[in-house]
């Protein structure tokens, strides 16, 4: 800034304002200003531009080194998880060699027992059995191939021995609870145990193999030790089920405790039956016409030997048995998810076989589950998935409960089981009472009219604009077809109904020489009235002429407006006033009022002496014949509810129908008059009074429901004959009475509500 010192010692002067001289321009000058302005312009534009590309190359030389770093770091990450994966391989082939050595040598050690011929079996000591299981959950969780046979050798050789064992000391499961309360160990192992019986999604490893070398195999897993492993770790194993000491009782209830509430073990239960169920919702009935086609599913395709399906059902009945045992407070909520996760399996009970069957049938936890079932409404029913199957996503899950709960009637009803050797209980009283509630509350909210009349049914669901419908598959239509089977249907009329006392019953009894006279005798003596038998009498005994020549009489009588007939009401009705007995009256009349009070003292004395029939059964079974029989009488003849109801009309010594009306005039007393005004009384009124009058107009409307419905049945078969000869199935003044309430209640109907 300066040359030498000499000019830092001399005073700077101050410089002003710079004076300029303004010229004027002239035209050439302008021109020359106006150029240079364009000359600025586009140098200004070029040096823009250079920018903008300068800017752009800059951009892309910055996204290809981002670029460039991205695929250093995957490369990275691609050589760091080979890497990792070659020594996981590495180590959990070790742990397979290292697990699959030491089953090599326990299986030695079982041999060398097995050869010395002694009754004691060789039991693994806990701590080495809860380091194989513990180094096999770290094997099936992270490898999840080819670990079947090394599952199937484990539960063979530790497992099994161990949890089986009587002495704490030596029991895995005991050891297991005293050193961790959590049991976290077997809950995961059995989790494992229980995938293991699920079907592969994949098939085998696919890698880059060399040509001619053929795939790696799995080994086929043994199902049945599987099971046995499963119910030994529950204290399911039944040589030592009642055996158990109370410290072991109490690991195993832990152990319950752990898996069914923390784990959710009806969960694994549901997926299991689920896979098996996967094939039966595919298979519909082409054919209304033929009942057994390849696409039917009927009680001969049950299965007859126990598979590994029965097994997991007999595990999830004891586990789920015992867990209300161990919290009896939580009954109600255990029974609930085992409705909600189980009996909603479509088609389950044909997964399973008949002696399953009769078994859950006769368990205690049936019993919890009729007593849940009763209101459908309070029931929790898992919500139709959104894939799989069109007929899981249309058929919703009350459906699959209600055809669960019908197939059991073949078990419920009877007490045979399917085992020639084994016979069992009937269902006790309280149970069938529950079971036909049950039955009828869910045929009331989930039936299919259609199935029931013999038909092929099909659901419906409206999405959008759109409307799915999905045909019912084969094997529901034969769970629902369970109630109108024969056999059950004839076992609950023997069971329920044979304590009704018919006239049949006194005249079989008696063993007269002729048979139709005395049962006429007998239905004139309990249950008939003088004026019908005396109308009945006169109709058979007239000819047409006298028939014709009586209806013409009639009808000039009633043509006139005061005839002898009119007097004799009038003259009747005056002194029965003034309480003078009239001379005009009818001589009938006291053989009527008398037959009244006759049928009303044996009514009486027959209830009074011998069984008296259960009026509550009764009624809960007429209750669910009245929506079962009225479809079934519709159906065509070649199907098979028409069958089972004409085989439920003749079937037995005595037929359905007499029973039924007998036991419907022995409940109004021979009054049908007022039976017919009761029927139709509505529940308008909120006492109490009121609502028992409906509960009880409801329950003779069943009654006659299933009574019309055998009735029309039995008239399209019975010839003329049988009907006015031999009085079958009743007697003509019989018949006279049921139609003139039949007539009565129509009546009463049509004008309560036209």
């Amino acid at each position: 800034m300066f040359s030498t010192d000499r000019d830092l010692r001399k005073p700077v002067p101050k410089k002003g304002p710079a004076t300029r001289s303004v010229k004027p321009q002239t035209a050439g000058a302008k021109a020359l200003t106006k150029t240079e302005e364009k000359d600025q312009q586009t140098v200004s534009h070029s040096l823009t531009s250079n920018r903008n590309d300068i800017v752009e190359v800059a951009k892309h030389e910055r996204e290809a080194r981002a670029l460039l770093r991205e695929k250093s770091s995957r490369v990275v990450f691609l050589h760091a998880w080979w890497r990792g994966r070659i020594a996981s391989s590495r180590y959990y082939g070790g742990l397979i060699r290292e697990v699959s050595s030491k089953l090599d040598d326990i299986e030695k050690i079982v041999s060398v027992f097995v050869q010395k011929g002694g009754t004691s079996t060789f039991v693994t000591p806990p701590e080495i059995s809860m380091l194989l299981i513990k180094q096999f959950n770290v094997i099936s969780w992270n490898v999840r191939r080819y670990t079947n046979d090394l599952l199937s050798r484990l539960c063979r050789l530790v497992v099994l021995p161990s949890a089986a064992d009587l002495d704490a000391t030596k029991n895995i499961v005991a050891a297991q609870f005293k050193a961790d309360t959590s049991m976290l160990a077997l809950t995961r192992f059995y989790i494992v145990c229980m995938r293991s019986l699920l079907p592969r999604a994949h098939k085998s490893m696919k890698s880059n193999r060399k040509a001619g070398t053929s795939p790696r195999t799995e080994h086929p897993i043994d199902k049945n030790i599987i099971c046995q492993a499963l119910q030994a770790l529950v204290g399911a194993h039944a040589p030592f089920k009642m055996k158990y000491s109370a410290d072991l009782r109490q690991a195993f209830s832990h152990m319950r405790q752990s898996l069914a509430v923390r784990h959710g073990g009806l969960q694994l239960f549901r997926t299991f039956f689920m896979h098996k169920c996967g094939p039966l919702l595919t298979m519909v009935a082409t054919n209304d016409s033929v009942e057994n086609t390849s696409q039917r599913v009927t009680a001969s395709t049950r299965p007859k030997v126990l598979s590994d399906a029965d097994h997991i059902f007999t595990l999830c009945l004891f586990l789920t048995e015992m867990a209300c045992e161990d919290a009896p407070a939580a009954t109600g909520d255990i029974v609930r998810q085992f409705v909600y996760h189980i009996v909603s399996v479509p088609m389950l009970t044909l997964l399973l076989t008949a002696d399953t069957l009769q078994a859950f049938a006769q368990s205690s936890l049936f019993h919890s589950m009729l007593v849940l079932l009763a209101e459908p409404s309070e029931v929790q029913c898992p919500s139709r998935p959104t894939t799989g199957p069109s007929s899981l996503q249309v058929i919703s899950s009350g459906q699959w409960i209600l055809g669960n709960l019908a197939s059991l009637a073949s078990f419920a009803v009877t007490a045979a089981s399917s085992s020639v050797t084994k016979q069992t209980e009937e269902l006790n009283r309280e149970d069938l009472l529950l079971y036909l509630g049950a039955c009828n509350a869910w045929l009331g909210a989930f039936a299919v009219s259609d199935i029931l009349q013999g038909r092929s049914g099909i659901f419906w669901q409206q999405q959008g604009t759109n409307s799915i419908a999905v045909a019912v598959p084969s094997g529901l239509e034969e769970q629902l077809l369970s109630l109108l089977h024969p056999a059950v249907l004839t076992a609950l009329s023997q069971r329920i109904l044979s304590s009704i006392a018919t006239p049949l019953d006194s005249a079989a009894a008696a063993e007269s020489e002729d048979a139709s006279g005395a049962v006429r005798e007998q239905w004139t003596a309990s249950y008939g009235l003088a004026e019908d038998i005396k109308d009945v009498s006169e109709a058979l005994a007239s000819s047409a002429y006298v028939i014709t020549h009586a209806t013409l009489k009639d009808h000039q009588e009633a043509s006139t407006w005061f005839t002898a007939k009119w007097a004799k009401k009038i003259t009747t009705s005056i002194s029965s006033s003034f309480g003078f007995s009239s001379v005009f009256a009818s001589s009938s009349a006291p053989k009527v009022s008398s037959t009244k009070a006759e049928i009303d003292s044996k009514v009486s004395a027959k209830t009074s002496s011998g069984k008296s029939p259960d009026a509550v059964l009764i009624h809960a079974l007429c209750a669910l014949w009245a929506l079962l029989l009225p479809s079934a009488a519709n159906a065509a003849p070649d199907s098979l509810p028409w069958k089972a109801l004409s085989q439920l009309a003749f079937a037995g010594s005595v037929p359905v129908l007499p029973r039924l009306w007998c036991f419907l005039l022995d409940q109004c007393r021979g009054n049908l008059d007022s039976l017919a005004k009761s029927l139709v009384v509505t529940a308008t009124s909120e006492s109490s009074n009121g609502k028992a009058a409906h509960m009880q107009s409801q329950q003779h409307l069943n009654v006659l429901y299933s009574l019309v419905a055998v009735l029309r049945m039995v008239l399209i078969v019975l010839d003329d004959s049988e009907l006015y000869e031999a009085g079958r199935p009743l007697p003509l003044h019989q018949i006279l009475r049921l139609v003139r309430c039949l007539k009565l209640i129509l009546f009463k109907v049509l004008r309560e509500d036209p």
